[in-house]
C-alpha cells in the first residue's frame, strides 16, 4: 500500500490537476474498498517497508502467507539483492 497522494501525483506525472483522470481515483479506492470489505486474513504492507528492509519484508510476507517451504524464503533472503 502507498500513500494516495504519492501514488495519485506519480500517476499524473507530479500534476495537481487531476480534471479528466477520474478512473485514477476510482481504480485506487476500489482496491482500498475490496480490501476492507474481505473477510479473510488481511495485512497491509507497505511499500516504503520493502524498499527500506527487503529481508525483514520478506520474512513478514512468508509468515503471512504461510508457505510451508522455509528452502524457498532462504533463497529469497540469500539473494535479495539479486531479484
Amino acid at each position: 500500500m502507498r500513500n494516495p497522494r504519492e501514488v495519485l501525483l506519480r500517476n499524473h506525472e507530479y500534476r495537481m490537476s487531476y480534471s479528466g483522470c477520474d478512473d485514477s481515483f476510482e481504480d485506487y479506492f476500489s482496491h482500498i474498498d475490496y480490501f476492507l470489505n474481505f473477510n479473510g486474513e488481511k495485512k497491509i504492507f507497505f511499500y516504503e517497508d520493502m524498499i527500506q528492509d527487503k529481508k525483514s519484508f520478506m520474512y513478514e510476507l512468508y509468515i503471512f502467507l504461510g508457505n510451508g517451504k522455509k528452502s524457498k524464503l532462504d533463497y529469497i533472503i540469500n539473494n535479495i539483492e539479486l531479484l
